[in-house]
């Protein structure tokens, strides 16, 4: 072999390593990616699997004219009260919330109960509330209190 032929093999030989140099740490960022993507999708499923609500109680004031939802955790999870929805007749609602009677709380712990307290000027035909992992309960038995 000449001496063009060595250098040219040397010029490949060098290139090679520079594309490995900047192909594998690319790679490997995009794997590690891609393997958290992965462990928080877990991580959410086995949220949403230990996620469990029970609605305790649905009241409509007709004098006052309030809703009141009061809703049970009875799964494993700890939920944001402020991901937790309530649905009245399919509408989003902005109602104010209590858990175990503090308004204060952001945490719904399992065991505790979320107290939904609304304004509405007729009696709802149906209440659905949805958590942050989308377990939802819903009804259309709405007690009409006086």
């Amino acid at each position: 072999m000449g001496f063009s032929t060595n250098g040219a093999a040397a010029i490949l030989f060098v290139a090679a390593f520079m594309v490995v140099g900047v192909v594998v740490p690319a790679a490997q960022a995009s794997f590690e990616d891609v393997s958290d993507s992965m462990g928080a999708q877990e991580n959410r499923a086995l949220a949403a699997g230990n996620t469990d609500i029970v609605l305790d109680a649905v009241r409509y004031n007709n004098t006052s004219d309030q809703l009141t939802v009061r809703v049970a955790n009875t799964g494993t999870t700890s939920l944001h009260v402020n991901d937790t929805d309530l649905l009245v007749d399919g509408d989003f609602t902005n109602p104010e919330t209590a858990v175990e009677g503090a308004s204060a709380r952001t945490v719904w712990a399992p065991g505790e109960n979320l107290t939904f307290t609304l304004s509405l000027a007729t009696e709802p035909q149906r209440v659905v509330v949805v958590t942050e992992y989308a377990v939802s309960k819903g009804t259309n038995d709405v007690t009409v209190v006086s």
